[in-house]
C-alpha cells in the first residue's frame, strides 16, 4: 500500500533496485514513466482514490497485493476493509505471487475472488488453485500452454496469463477461450475480442 519498486534500465542490461518508499514519496513518481510521451505525467493513485474512480464505471479490477519481497502486516485486513467500505466486493480480484497472503485474504473474506499469480509451471495450477482457496490462476504466459489453458478453464477455474502485449497474442488466446488477459493495452485488448465476439 505504501511501498513501492523501482526499476531502472541501462542499454542492454537490467538493474533492479527494490526500495522502500512512504505514499509521499510514491505521489512524487510518474505511473506512466515506461509509456514516455503518451499519457504525460501520472500520479500513482491510493487504493482509496482507485476506489472512488471505480465508482463512476462498472470496471473490473484486479488488485496484485506487493507482498513478496517486503512482509506489510495488516496489508490484507486493510485492503479488504476498503473493498467492503466501497462494496467491491463482486467487481474486484485480488492476486499476488505470496500465495500465503491469498490463503489469508479467503480467511478474512471467502466471497473475494482471489487468484494466484505464477511465472514457473505448476502441475494441475486449477487443482493447486481451489486447494488454497483460490478461484483463478494468473500465470506467466509462458507457463500457460494451451493445453493448460483449456485444461482449467474447463475445470471452472478462469485463466488470465500475464503480460500481453502483442495483439496477434490477444487474438490467438481470445480464440482458444481463455478466461482474459493481463496487459498494458486494456483498450486494444477490449477491440480484439468484441471484434472476435462480433463474428
Amino acid at each position: 500500500m505504501r511501498k513501492g519498486t523501482f526499476y531502472a534500465e541501462n542499454n542492454h542490461l537490467r538493474f533492479e533496485c527494490r526500495i522502500d518508499l512512504d505514499e509521499n514519496n510514491l505521489k512524487t513518481l510518474n505511473a506512466s514513466a515506461t509509456h514516455k510521451g503518451n499519457f504525460g505525467k501520472e500520479k500513482i493513485p491510493t487504493l482509496e482514490e482507485l476506489f472512488i474512480w471505480l465508482n463512476d464505471n462498472q470496471l473490473f479490477c484486479n488488485i496484485e497485493l506487493k507482498n513478496t519481497v517486503f512482509l506489510y502486516s495488516g496489508l490484507e485486513e486493510k485492503v479488504i476493509r476498503l473493498i467492503r467500505t466501497y462494496e467491491m466486493e463482486e467487481r474486484i480480484i485480488l492476486s499476488s505471487f505470496n500465495h500465503y497472503s491469498l490463503v489469508n485474504c479467503h480467511r478474512l473474506a471467502p466471497e473475494l475472488e482471489t487468484a494466484t499469480l505464477y511465472r514457473d509451471g505448476l502441475y494441475m495450477p486449477w487443482i493447486y488453485a481451489k486447494a488454497i482457496g483460490g478461484s483463478a490462476i494468473h500465470p506467466n504466459i509462458r507457463a500457460a500452454p494451451d493445453a493448460l489453458i483449456q485444461s482449467s478453464v474447463s475445470m471452472g477455474v478462469p485463466v488470465r496469463p500475464y503480460t500481453i502485449n502483442e495483439e496477434t497474442e490477444m487474438k490467438r488466446l481470445f480464440k482458444l477461450g481463455c478466461s482474459g488477459i493481463i496487459t498494458d493495452f486494456p483498450k486494444a485488448a477490449v477491440q480484439i475480442r468484441e471484434e472476435l465476439k462480433s463474428r
